[in-house]
C-alpha cells in the first residue's frame, strides 16, 4: 500500500492560527469595549471594585402633623382595645367613668411617631389582591394589632399589624390609605403591643444604698444566702456572708450588690396577679428580700439642690420568674407582676458563697483607713498602731484648714516606738495583696493545730478582723477569718508582706 508523502514543517515565515481563534479574539475585544464602558462597569464590576450598594426602600406613606392628634385607639387581638387621648403634647389612657390617666412619658414619643409618621421598610405587594391567599399566613387576617388614629378634624387613618417577616427585624403592615402589603419597623409594633397596664406609670420603691443593712438571695438550684452589711464609724460600707458560713465579702462584691439595690427599677406593670404568673412554669426563679434601716440620706431635688431626706425602715420582697424575652425577667412586687431588666438583677442572680467571699482576708478595702495591726508570729508580738490627735493651737483652740476641717498630728508606733509611715503603708498594701490559693475541706483545723501566726486588724471606723493561719504542710496553711476556715494560704505570705520587719 502506497502512504501519502509527509509534508516537512516549515521552520520560518507566520504562523497560521485556526479559524475558531481569530472568533475568540474578536469576541474578547467586543467584550472589554463594552465592560470599558461607565453603565456596564457597575453591571460587571472587577474584582477590586466596590460592591454596589442595595438602594434604601425606605419610604414615609404619609406623614401628618402631631398637633391635630385626637385620639389612638389601639386593638390586640383577643384582647380588649383602649385609647389614649392626645392632649398638650402628651398622651393619657381613657378610663371609662373616670379621670384619663397620664402614661409613662417614656412612651409618648415613640407612639405618637408611630401614630403620626405611616413609614415602611420594604413593599410587599403594591396591591393586596397580589398576595389575598397569603394574609392570614402573615397576621393580617384579622390582624394582629389594629390601630385606629383620628383628629379633631375628622380625618382617620387605619394601620394594621401583623407577624414577624421571616429572616428579618420587621413586621407586616398595613395603612387605610394605600391598598399595598409593607414590612414595617419592629418600633412600630412594640409601640402598640403594649398593654394598657404597661403604658402607666410606674411607681418605683425608694431604696438607698448607704441606708441597706442586710439582704437575702434564693436562687432556684442553689444554696440561699444571707449577707450584711455594715458602714463604720468612718462611713466605710463592708459586707459579711452570714448564711451558709459567715465569712466577710471582696470590697468589689460588696460594692457590686449595694450598686444594684441602688440602680434597682421596676419595668412596665404586665399584669394584675394571680393570673398573670400561671403562664410561668416551674415555680419562681428566685427570691431577694433587701431591708433597708430608717434614717437620712442625700438626695438631689427637682432643682438640683442637694437635700437632706428622711427614709423609713422597710423590706423589699421581690420574686422573679423566667426571662420574659432575652432581657427581661418578669418580678412580682406587692401583688403586681412587672417587667425588670435582666441586667439590674444580675448581681443578686449571679451570686454564689463561693463567688462574693473575699480572696484577699486582709484588705479592709480602699477606704477602710487602718488604724491598728496586731501581730503574734514565731513567739513574737508586733503592735502597730496609728494615732491621730487633734491639732491644738497656742491659745488652746483646735486648728483648722482653709475649709473648717480640724486638722490632725499623725503618729506611727511600733511596740510603742516611733515607726515609720511610709513603711507602715506598704505593710498595709502587701497584707491586702496577700491572697488565697484554693479551698480548704477540713473542718478541725482550728481545734487540733496550733496557729502559725495570729493578727488583728482595725480600721479607724471600728471595723475589726480576725486572721489566723493553722499550718497544713511545710508550705501551706489553712486561713481562718473571724474563726471560719474556707481557703488555704501560702506558709511564707506573712514572711513575704513584712519583709524586713521580722
Amino acid at each position: 500500500m502506497q502512504h501519502p508523502h509527509k509534508m516537512k514543517r516549515k521552520t520560518g515565515g507566520r504562523r497560521m492560527l485556526p479559524p475558531w481563534a481569530y472568533l475568540a479574539a474578536a469576541f474578547g475585544l467586543a467584550l472589554a469595549f463594552a465592560l470599558a464602558l461607565p453603565e456596564n462597569r457597575l453591571l460587571f464590576p472587577g474584582r477590586n471594585a466596590a460592591k454596589p450598594v442595595k438602594p434604601s426602600t425606605f419610604q414615609a406613606l404619609k406623614t401628618i402633623d402631631k398637633s391635630g392628634l385626637e385620639s389612638i385607639t389601639v386593638t390586640q387581638r383577643d384582647k380588649e382595645s383602649y385609647t389614649l387621648l392626645y392632649r398638650d403634647e402628651r398622651l393619657f389612657l381613657k378610663r371609662e367613668g373616670g379621670t384619663p390617666a397620664l402614661i409613662n412619658e417614656a412612651y409618648d414619643q415613640e407612639i405618637v411617631s408611630a401614630a403620626t409618621v405611616f413609614a415602611v421598610e420594604d413593599t410587599i405587594a403594591r396591591n393586596a389582591d397580589e398576595v389575598r391567599p397569603y394574609l392570614k399566613d402573615m397576621g393580617l387576617e384579622p390582624p394582629e394589632i389594629t390601630v385606629r388614629v383620628t383628629s379633631a378634624e375628622g380625618w382617620e387613618d387605619v394601620l394594621q399589624l401583623g407577624w414577624p417577616v421571616p429572616e428579618s427585624s420587621c413586621y407586616y403592615y398595613r395603612w387605610s390609605g394605600d391598598p399595598g402589603v409593607y414590612m414595617c419597623d419592629s418600633g412600630i409594633y412594640e409601640a402598640f403591643e403594649m398593654t394598657p397596664q404597661m403604658l402607666l406609670p410606674v411607681e418605683q420603691p425608694l431604696l438607698q444604698a448607704s441606708l441597706t443593712d442586710r439582704c437575702a438571695i434564693a436562687v432556684r438550684g442553689r444554696e440561699p444566702l444571707e449577707i450584711l452589711f455594715f458602714m463604720d464609724q468612718g462611713g466605710h460600707v463592708s459586707g459579711t456572708l452570714q448564711k451558709p458560713f459567715a465569712y466577710p465579702l471582696g470590697e468589689e462584691q460588696a460594692a457590686a450588690l449595694l450598686s444594684a439595690v441602688a440602680n434597682f427599677r421596676l419595668g412596665p406593670m404586665q399584669e394584675e396577679l394571680p393570673g398573670a404568673k400561671d403562664a410561668y412554669a416551674g415555680g419562681p426563679l428566685a427570691t431577694i428580700h433587701i431591708h433597708q434601716r430608717a434614717g437620712a440620706y442625700a438626695d438631689v431635688d427637682e432643682n438640683g439642690v442637694l437635700t437632706a431626706r428622711e427614709a423609713q425602715e422597710q423590706t423589699l420582697a421581690l420574686t422573679l420568674w423566667e426571662k420574659t424575652d432575652g432581657y427581661f425577667y418578669a418580678c412580682e412586687y406587692e401583688g403586681r407582676l412587672y417587667h425588670v431588666n435582666g441586667f439590674l438583677l444580675a448581681a443578686f442572680l449571679q451570686a454564689t458563697s463561693e463567688g462574693l467571699v473575699t480572696k484577699n482576708p486582709a484588705d479592709m478595702g480602699e477606704n477602710g483607713a487602718i488604724a491598728s495591726i496586731h501581730i503574734q508570729v514565731e513567739g513574737r508580738v508586733l503592735d502597730f498602731r496609728r494615732v491621730r490627735m487633734e491639732r491644738v493651737l497656742p491659745n488652746n483652740e483646735l486648728a483648722l484648714d482653709e475649709d473648717g476641717n480640724i486638722l490632725y498630728d499623725v503618729q506611727t508606733l511600733c511596740n510603742g516606738e516611733p515607726f515609720s509611715h511610709e513603711a507602715f503603708d506598704l505593710m498595709v498594701v502587701n497584707l491586702a495583696a496577700m491572697e488565697v490559693l484554693g479551698s480548704v475541706e477540713e473542718e478541725d483545723i482550728i481545734g487540733s493545730r496550733t496557729p502559725r501566726w495570729q493578727m488583728t486588724i482595725t480600721t479607724e471606723g471600728g471595723a475589726a478582723r480576725m486572721l489566723a493561719a493553722y499550718p497544713i504542710n511545710a508550705f501551706y496553711d489553712a486561713i481562718a477569718v473571724d474563726g471560719t476556715v474556707r481557703h488555704e494560704l501560702q506558709a511564707e505570705s506573712l514572711q513575704i508582706a513584712l519583709g524586713d520587719l521580722l
